[in-house]
């Protein structure tokens, strides 16, 4: 997500952190508007919270994201 722009649809994208550098392992998955808050569900990081700012609406509305590892 962008910090300058809470206006504007964000995209999420899974990377993986090798030493001091973050590696994409994922496609951009688009959103329907600007990411306000993420934060990881409990004990088990596979799935990630957050709220979203909808550019329609005017409203925030929740969603969940899952990540399934292939190793």
């Amino acid at each position: 997500s962008s910090p300058n722009d809470s206006v504007r649809p964000d995209a999420v994208q899974a990377v993986e952190v090798l030493g001091r550098e973050a590696l994409p392992v994922s496609t951009p998955v688009d959103l329907a508007g600007a990411v306000q808050s993420m934060w990881t569900a409990g004990r088990n990081s596979e799935f990630v919270n957050g709220v979203m700012l909808a550019p329609g609406t005017g409203r925030y509305e929740a969603f969940t994201l899952s990540v399934a590892c292939g190793r």
